[in-house]
């Protein structure tokens, strides 16, 4: 370093510079989280500039920027600078209480300059104020965003991090880069959208199409094509459900052994693409919805506050969480009724309601598992401990037996009759279910079964072995 690089300060933006995430949405986040009334009235600040809103949600969050996605190369390269001597500052549009949290966190930032409730320093404002403070070409700068545009022509040198090509290129074309950080990192890309929206997920929503099946109504063409409406509205609406749940979740998936891998959490996908999405997303899961019965948009809607509750509350709460996550799996198939109107049978409810309970166990159990091999006592958000891990196997495999029991007393009940040519052949479902739970239980104690066991079915070949020979059983008893 020269001794001129040495005496001019380096400045550095935050959001999508020195984190792969916005820190003003992670800290609106929390607040929504802990009062959800007050931090919907706090968009009156508005109205007041959006340096006194990004001040009312500074002073009323809690986030933690320990757990923040940080951009790990440019710190190193941050640190390297501030043992040469060079002074570093964080200049944000961000509150300048949350900067300078994450100064005291990482231990090496000289100052902080940011949003102080009355100057938004964002573009044009944060040039105006590193020009009055240092010069003109008084200073480099960090940046990624567009709106670091209006600032670098000011800079002597500038620093270009995690950017596309448009603003790469017209930061080439304003001065001298002197540094690039191109890892691509929190910019969009569509497979970790995809990935982030569940899509492979979308295998539950299947579920819907459970009552064709038992009613062996496939080959009416209008009531499949209501099932393939029903089947697409509820995914995307589960697509919505799963980014609402991440965004509320981003501090306790940090602290997951694998949950912190998820896009949001991880910063690989940018926070407002997630919020755009859940905005807009909505709509079109409506707009699919109102081409079907009424009751269908009423039990897509029950879904909805039923996650809503369960991200806020009721996933904090040990068996009500279990239960909740049974009662959406058995609402898919609701769904399906309502979208067809083939009605569902008593059987085939309970049967549903207890082999999801147990498959809702099986996650419960293996993330317990997973806590206890980091050595941990208790999951971030959950009423579980890993003392628990026994009891949760006894209900969940417990739970498996009844719903093996409720298969059989509907194979010899009257209602099989009209359906079945041989109904006694549907006898022979029992062992085959009976072997795959056991098989997802045996996987699950010994600790190698994925968190999530639908998604674990939907790559697992003998689950399919296992689907394809039930199905050749219905079709022999038919």
């Amino acid at each position: 370093m020269s001794k001129t690089d040495q005496n001019v300060p380096l400045c550095i933006d935050i959001d999508g510079t020195l984190t792969y995430t916005d820190t003003l949405v992670e800290a609106y986040i929390t607040w929504l989280k802990r009062s959800p009334w007050a931090a919907i009235k706090a968009w009156l600040y508005i109205r007041d500039g959006r340096a006194q809103f990004k001040r009312a949600v500074a002073k009323h969050s809690s986030i933690n920027v320990a757990l923040l996605p940080y951009n790990e190369e440019l710190i190193t390269w941050l640190k390297e600078q501030k043992k040469q001597g060079r002074r570093l500052i964080l200049t944000t549009a961000s509150d300048k209480l949350i900067a300078q949290d994450i100064a005291d966190h990482l231990g090496f930032i000289d100052e902080v300059i940011g949003s102080n409730g009355v100057d938004n320093l964002s573009g044009h404002g944060k040039r105006k104020v590193l020009v009055r403070r240092f010069g003109d070409r008084g200073f480099d700068y960090a940046g990624n965003a567009p709106a670091d545009l209006r600032v670098w022509p000011a800079a002597r040198k500038i620093i270009v991090v995690n950017t596309g090509p448009w603003v790469r290129r017209k930061a080439e074309e304003i001065g001298h880069v002197s540094k690039q950080f191109l890892r691509q990192t929190g910019r969009f890309d569509i497979k970790v959208f995809l990935h982030e929206l569940r899509v492979h997920q979308w295998v539950k929503n299947l579920l819907i199409f459970l009552p064709l099946l038992t009613a062996h109504a496939f080959t009416d063409m209008s009531l499949l094509l209501n099932a393939l409406f029903a089947f697409f509205a509820f995914s995307l609406t589960a697509s919505c459900v799963y980014l609402f749940n991440d965004l509320m979740d981003l501090e306790s998936d940090r602290e997951h052994l694998t949950k912190r891998h998820r896009p949001l959490a991880a910063g690989t996908l940018p926070i407002d693409i997630a919020v755009f999405t859940l905005l807009g997303m909505p709509a079109l899961s409506l707009l699919i919805a109102l081409l079907l019965p009424w009751s269908f948009l009423g039990l897509l809607g029950l879904y909805v506050i039923i996650n809503v509750a369960y991200s806020l509350l009721l996933k904090s709460i040990p068996f009500v969480d279990v239960f909740v996550l049974a009662s959406l799996y058995v609402l898919r198939v609701f769904a399906g009724s309502a979208a067809t109107g083939i009605p569902t049978s008593i059987w085939l409810f309970i049967f549903a309601a207890f082999i999801f309970l147990s498959l809702a166990l099986v996650k419960r159990t293996s993330e317990l598992y997973n806590l206890e091999k980091q050595g941990k006592t208790q999951a971030v958000g959950r009423g579980y401990k890993v003392q628990h891990r026994k009891l949760l196997t006894n209900v969940g495999i417990g739970s498996s037996v009844i719903s093996l029991i409720v298969l059989g007393f509907y194979t010899t009940s009257p209602a099989v009759t009209p359906l079945y040519a041989t109904p006694l052949l549907l006898l022979l479902l029992i062992p085959i279910f009976a072997i795959w739970l056991a098989r997802i239980w045996r996987f699950t104690l010994h600790g190698s079964m994925n968190e999530d066991p639908i998604v674990f079915a939907a790559h697992d070949t003998m689950s399919y072995a296992t689907a394809g020979t039930a199905l050749v059983i219905i079709f022999f008893a038919i």
